[in-house]
């Protein structure tokens, strides 16, 4: 089995990959992925009890990276049913079983889910996204983003 590595300090394990002949969505690509962790590198210390969404969240690693440094909750959003099952496995291999939803729905199903929710009245302090969908999809998500109360004024 291959692994995939959450580098900070909290959750720093070795997280199972899918079986190569599963199916799966798009990855991003190896020369990609440090790009996005240091974005939540840059994000530091605000991380710390912030509301975080992983839309297109693949395996989960950007959420639970999230975690790792902090964040108070993580909802991972990914349509791909082995993946967000994946997911969940990553999460249970870490004792993570507080702070986190895994919605395996569309984005935009998702989203909305989450704007129904008074729990996130406060709104989200980051979504981080990777889709792998064309960009007319993207900008569909964008422009719900920006129509709903959803996002804290902050969010990044």
């Amino acid at each position: 089995m291959t692994t995939n590595n959450c580098t900070h300090a909290r959750h720093r394990r070795n997280l199972p990959k899918p079986h190569p002949e599963e199916p799966q969505r798009p990855r991003t690509a190896p020369h990609q992925r440090p790009p996005a962790r240091n974005s939540l590198q840059r994000a530091g210390p605000n991380i710390g009890g912030s509301r975080f969404v992983d839309l297109f969240a693949g395996t989960g690693a950007i959420g639970i990276e999230a975690l790792s440094r902090g964040a108070a909750e993580v909802v991972f959003i990914e349509n791909h049913v082995p993946a967000a099952t994946l997911i969940r496995r990553n999460l249970e291999s870490l004792g993570i079983n507080t702070g986190v939803t895994v919605l395996a729905v569309d984005a935009l199903r998702g989203l909305a889910m989450l704007a129904s929710r008074k729990q996130h009245s406060l709104g989200l302090d980051y979504v981080f996204l990777d889709p792998p969908t064309p960009l007319r999809r993207l900008l569909r998500v964008l422009e719900f983003l920006g129509s709903t109360d959803l996002l804290a004024p902050s969010a990044s």
